[in-house]
């Protein structure tokens, strides 16, 4: 149940060019329906249990959930649909490309603390930093642009650490749990999350992206 956490927001996304007048309350929708999955998800988690899922792709996706990530997840979801609520009144302009952006980085920040390993964290981790730089170039100015670029290239900074940490990982052991992270490997993975977070003092991006981004955002 957990998943559909994630799954809705990517469903929503693709929707909503189709959504004519409503996008905003079909996001909104999403979100409240992402927020019931987590709820749903609290009876067999506060029992101890654990929640596994693999996606079969061209390579497999690992997802995972306990009780910190549901926690985790409470919030994230939360959260979401107050930015939607916010951004119903916010948002006059171009609001298919909003609403769709917003829905796919809601749906890979849920994927993102869902991840159960390595290669789907960055996979996840990646997609929300290339949404996000969207939404930040949401107005198309001149200073929105700079922000927009700073952030991106930052974020991709810290995306490359990321992969580099997870080759490394592969190479020596031959798999991809976060358990594997170990040494050189484990300062490349802590150092690229928190270029990507805005971590201090490698914060510089955050007041020019989050000033130059839609305010709900």
């Amino acid at each position: 149940m957990i998943l559909l956490a994630m799954v809705f927001p990517v469903v929503g996304a693709v929707i909503t060019p189709f959504a004519k007048r409503w996008k905003g309350y079909l996001s909104l929708s999403v979100s409240i329906l992402s927020f019931i999955s987590v709820l749903l998800a609290y009876g067999s988690i506060s029992h101890g249990e654990t929640i596994a899922y693999r996606i079969p792709l061209i390579f497999d996706l690992y997802l995972f959930a306990d009780s910190i990530t549901w926690v985790i997840l409470f919030f994230v979801s939360l959260l979401s649909i107050l930015i939607v609520l916010y951004s119903l009144k916010y948002i006059a302009t171009r609001r298919t490309r909003y609403y769709s952006l917003l829905l796919v980085t809601m749906g890979s920040t849920f994927g993102s603390f869902l991840s159960h390993d390595l290669l789907t964290f960055y996979l996840f981790f990646e997609i929300t930093t290339l949404s996000s730089f969207l939404l930040i170039l949401h107005r198309r100015t001149e200073r929105t642009e700079t922000a927009g670029f700073l952030y991106l290239l930052t974020c991709f900074t810290g995306g490359a650490l990321l992969l580099i940490a997870v080759a490394s990982v592969y190479v020596q052991h031959g798999d991809l749990t976060f358990s594997s992270l170990d040494g050189s490997s484990s300062l490349l993975f802590i150092l690229g999350s928190l270029i990507k977070a805005g971590a201090f003092p490698l914060h510089f991006w955050l007041p020019e992206a989050h000033s130059a981004a839609p305010s709900p955002v």
